[in-house]
């Protein structure tokens, strides 16, 4: 082959044997002579200078001229017209080099508009999400960007959200933040927040400001509501409460708290709450701690100052709500509550607006339980259609259970409908699945084979009756409301069922004596008959001013009673709180429900400006807020006595020999106090009035026993101080009260020995007693309230149980 390279290998493939390729040459373009227009100016080189130029570093394309034969050279009177060109190609590779740019910046362009795109597209997945998950998910990109743990910030509502996951289970909130499932704080920022909450017994003031900011723009069909009241049942437990210097526990009316009962350890909590007609929202405005029931008296005040509270903080009440107890029916008839056929009383004069009413309403769910235990008690009622019998119901349940084929005509009838124990007589579930439809269904059914439900017809229409009242009382609902322009006329139905129990309570007492026992309790009717007409007068009254439809489920106290539950479980096991954690507890879901938006509220008030307005009101406590006070208060004795004393004079010494076990206890506590106090003081001659030197005696025996060469012996001056406090200290420690750090604290004032027992140099003689009396009363209420709780009977025999059942 022509021009083939030569090889040794035989039958080598076609494309190894092809004529190689010349390599490329630097093309110059020279212009030919013919092209060339040269003026007069412009003539070829005739000095014969030259300088080397690379004709393949650059593409000159000069006339032929400016080029020598050789192609390699200029002259040197060309250089004006070569750099012109040398110019052109640098500003050609910079047009080059920026189209480049351009082109790779609309590439980044064009990716950037990709990439907000589905941006957009994942936010508008993030819009329909719920406002809970949308926290959840600001919150972990915020501790995504923190720099470190201690420069995370949480939101108000997400700490609040994360308090109540600590109250439901610990556990729980341990296993959801050390694994990473939501980004919940520390339990040591949990503690920080609720020992800031500082709450107290008493009408909360801050509640109803942050309550008036949240009303701001609501319209008025929306702070119309009612105000529920009931007790719950806490544990007996007294707390100190440095801040406020009071005894957490006792029975706390406010000022309406009698001498007598600050000596009183609470067991129930009063609360008050407020729940609006249209919107999901509950509030709780205050709880008092009493000792059994509260008494009739205070409570009517109570629910007066209540509902003023409300209405000055822009809500407005149109109705009460309360179980059946008997100091809530003697607290509502000093309003005028009366539930008598002939002289029925529903409602009160509103007292902070003469033109509107407050309708007195029982609770719903209660009187259901209360007819259902009437009927246990008298077995049969008697009404004008016949007789109703609980032993019908028990004939249903013995032909009704089938063991062999297991169908039933009314499967949740069972045992526990027909005799319920203590417990089970307080489920309203149990009370409304034995006066149900499916119950007179299958009774029914079974007139017609069995001879003992023969005569149940009175006993099939009561049974329709309760049930159908229960339903127009318990509209939950917006379909199961009261509307105007319904085809179901409900408010008929509520008058036909007040006329019927009208009716029934005189035909019973047309009867004897003795059959008139066979009958709803007193009670019982006559709050069935105040919340039959209150519902009817109430009802009637929204719709006419606007209400679209009426809820009669709104004039229940189930809100109460499920704010009663959270408390009782954030407490664990633990079924009865203290009042303690009964107060956090309290204090932590009412703020929760005030920031928190209501379900079918129009306006939904901004949660941080509620936050800052509770912060705005909230009493900030020092850290000792009484000892200048105190400094006060004993300036003058300290003053006097020092006046009066030898400057050179020594004070009379304690008397050790004469100790027995109290004085080495005390001198043991002495030494803690003065280990105390150096922390308070820099001068070193308050120092050495503190501590004495190691001389020991019978007083310092427990000293010498427990001690290994850090405890200290207090001085003679703060030995004496001490004892003085421990005398006024035991004067009230046996009967202890709300206020017994105030009466500790008197009896040490007026004490003569106090002028004697100044601790500390001439100039800070009066600040160092007073802290030193204010530190030693805190620290031995705290051990006092720890030595009562420990001595319960009922916390041991709790204790006691609990072992019990952890080793069955």
């Amino acid at each position: 082959m022509k021009d083939a390279e030569p090889t040794i290998f035989p039958n080598l493939p076609l494309y190894l044997s092809r004529n190689t390729s010349k390599p490329r040459q630097p093309k110059v373009r020279i212009a030919t002579d013919e092209k060339v227009k040269t003026s007069s100016n412009e003539l070829p080189c005739t000095s014969g200078e030259f300088f080397d130029i690379d004709m393949n570093s650059a593409h000159l394309n000069l006339p032929s001229h400016h080029v020598t034969p050789s192609g390699t050279s200029m002259c040197s009177n060309c250089k004006k017209c070569a750099s012109h060109v040398t110019e052109r190609y640098v500003t050609n590779r910079k047009i080059r080099r920026q189209n480049m740019r351009m082109k790779e910046l609309k590439d980044k362009l064009r990716e950037a508009l990709i990439k907000i795109k589905k941006l957009k597209q994942q936010l508008m997945v993030y819009e329909d999400l719920p406002p809970q998950l949308n926290r959840v998910l600001s919150q972990a990109k915020r501790n995504t960007h923190a720099k470190s743990n201690t420069g995370i910030r949480y939101d108000p509502e997400w700490l609040l959200d994360s308090l109540l996951i600590r109250c439901k289970s610990k556990a729980a909130y341990r296993m959801l933040r050390d694994n990473g499932y939501l980004p919940l704080p520390s339990i040591g920022t949990l503690n920080v927040k609720i020992k800031a909450l500082r709450p107290e017994f008493g009408f909360d003031t801050t509640l109803c400001a942050g309550l008036k900011k949240k009303l701001e723009g609501f319209p008025r069909n929306e702070r119309r509501g009612v105000l529920m009241f009931d007790e719950i049942q806490i544990t007996k437990n007294i707390d100190y409460r440095s801040e406020t210097r009071t005894m957490i526990g006792m029975v706390d009316f406010g000022d309406l708290t009698t001498p007598e009962q600050r000596y009183q350890e609470g067991d129930h909590a009063l609360v008050f709450l407020f729940q609006p007609h249209m919107s999901g929202w509950v509030q709780t405005i205050g709880c008092f701690c009493a000792a059994g029931t509260t008494p009739t008296t205070v409570l009517a005040k109570l629910i007066l100052r209540a509902i003023i509270l409300l209405e000055n903080s822009g809500a407005e009440v149109d109705g009460l709500v309360c179980d059946g107890a008997s100091t809530n029916r003697a607290a509502l008839r000093s309003f005028g509550f009366c539930g008598e056929i002939n002289k029925i009383c529903n409602s009160m004069t509103n007292p902070c607006d003469d033109k509107r009413s407050i309708f007195f309403f029982c609770d719903t769910p209660h009187l259901l339980k209360t007819v259902r235990n009437n009927l246990l008690k008298a077995k049969e009622f008697l009404v004008p259609s016949g007789t109703v019998k609980m032993s019908d119901y028990r004939v249903l349940l013995q032909h009704d259970l089938n063991p062999t084929t297991g169908l039933r005509a009314v499967p949740k009838l069972t045992e526990m409908h027909i005799w319920p124990n203590n417990f089970q007589k307080m489920s309203v579930r149990i009370a409304a699945q034995l006066f149900s439809n499916s119950v007179a269904a299958g009774l029914e059914l079974y007139k017609i084979h069995v001879p003992g439900l023969k005569d149940s017809d009175a006993t099939i229409q009561f049974t329709r009756r309760i049930n159908d009242l229960f339903d127009l009382l318990n509209g939950r609902l917006p379909k199961d409301g009261i509307r105007a322009d319904s085809e179901r006329d409900k408010l008929a139905e509520l008058e036909e069922a007040s006329l019927w129990l009208d009716n029934w309570e005189r035909y019973i007492n047309t009867l004897s004596e003795p059959k008139q026992k066979q009958f709803l309790s007193r009670q019982t009717c006559h709050g069935l008959r105040i919340t039959l007409k209150s519902a009817l007068d109430l009802t009637t009254t929204l719709l006419t001013q606007g209400f679209p439809y009426v809820l009669t489920g709104k004039f229940c106290q189930d809100p109460l009673e499920m704010f009663f539950g959270m408390i009782r479980q954030s407490c664990g096991g633990n079924d009865h709180p203290s009042p303690n954690q009964f107060l956090y507890a309290y204090r932590l879901l009412s703020i929760s429900n005030l920031v928190k938006p209501g379900r079918r509220a129009s306006v939904h008030s901004h949660p941080l400006n509620i936050l800052l307005t509770i912060q705005s009101i909230k009493p900030q406590h020092e850290l000792c807020p009484f000892v200048p006070q105190i400094e006060v208060l004993i300036d003058d004795l300290l003053l006097y006595e020092s006046e009066e004393s030898d400057a050179g004079q020594e004070r009379t010494e304690h008397d050790y020999n004469k100790s027995q076990s109290t004085d080495a206890i005390l001198c043991y506590l002495g030494g803690y106090v003065a280990h105390k106090l150096k922390k308070f003081t820099c001068c070193s001659d308050c120092v050495r009035t503190l501590s004495a030197p190691n001389s020991f005696s019978s007083a310092t025996t427990l000293v010498e026993i427990k001690t290994k060469g850090g405890l200290q012996l207090p001085s003679t001056l703060l030995s004496r101080l001490i004892h003085l406090l421990e005398v006024c200290f035991t004067k009230f420690s046996a009967t202890p009260n709300t206020n017994i750090y105030n009466d500790i604290l008197n009896a040490a004032l007026i004490s003569p020995e106090l002028a004697k027992c100044g601790i500390g140099c001439e100039v800070h003689m009066t600040s160092l007693t007073a802290r030193c009396i204010h530190f030693y009363i805190a620290t031995r209420l705290h051990f006092l309230k720890k030595s009562i709780n420990r001595s319960r009977a009922s916390r041991q025999k709790k204790h006691k149980l609990s072992k019990v059942s952890k080793l069955t």
